[in-house]
């Protein structure tokens, strides 16, 4: 499983990474879509920075990633009762493991994992997702610069300093729609996500169970 593989690249990462306090352009503009005392899952949170800004907008979220590190330092900062941060590999989570979510999230970790842990994680939201929910995804794309980069692996994944996988997204549309969630925004952008040199191309999209 390729997250696995990667772990200890992440440790390493969040070891010498510290906390970007400001939230990601992304969050900024979906927590509009999110109503006060509404719960939210977020797949792979990294150092936190969407977790905390979301729990400020007195949102109940549980946060989760695979690298212990990164949820360490989040227990460190973490003062707020509606905030929880857990050690969990998302693309193997439970059937039931949570209550039913109100909305899920999942930004620049989907692009992470290969596609049999992709196509799992997908199943498990549909069937986790409550009624109205919505999911809200941000992921890179085949027409981002990094896609090409690396030693090729299967399903358009490159491994450089870890791997990727990009997403074509009418595909991603096809795997959303045949598991009961209802596309409410698809774009595509590469202003949205640029940090320092890198300048990604991304996906966003929000869906909704029906």
């Amino acid at each position: 499983m390729i997250s696995a593989k990667d772990n200890s690249y992440w440790n390493n990462f969040y070891s010498t990474n510290k906390l970007i306090n400001k939230p990601s352009s992304f969050a900024i503009e979906i927590v509009k879509f999110l109503d006060k005392n509404s719960s939210l899952l977020e797949l792979g949170c990294g150092n936190g920075r969407d977790s905390f800004f979301f729990a400020k907008h007195d949102i109940n979220v549980i946060a989760l990633d695979l690298s212990k590190k990164a949820i360490e330092n989040n227990n460190t900062l973490n003062d707020n009762e509606n905030l929880n941060f857990l050690i969990r590999d998302f693309t193997n989570l439970e059937p039931n493991e949570f209550d039913k979510l109100g909305n899920i999230y999942s930004r620049f970790t989907l692009h992470s994992i290969d596609k049999p842990d992709y196509l799992r994680t997908i199943d498990w939201v549909g069937d986790n997702l409550k009624e109205g929910g919505l999911f809200f995804i941000e992921a890179r794309t085949i027409n981002d610069p990094l896609f090409g980069i690396g030693e090729k692996v299967a399903n358009d994944g490159y491994i450089n300093t870890h791997y990727r996988r990009f997403f074509r997204i009418k595909e991603v549309m096809t795997d959303l729609e045949s598991r009961g969630l209802k596309l409410v925004h698809v774009s595509e952008n590469f202003l949205d996500s640029w940090y320092k040199d890198d300048h990604a191309v991304v996906m966003r999209i929000i869906c909704e169970k029906r």
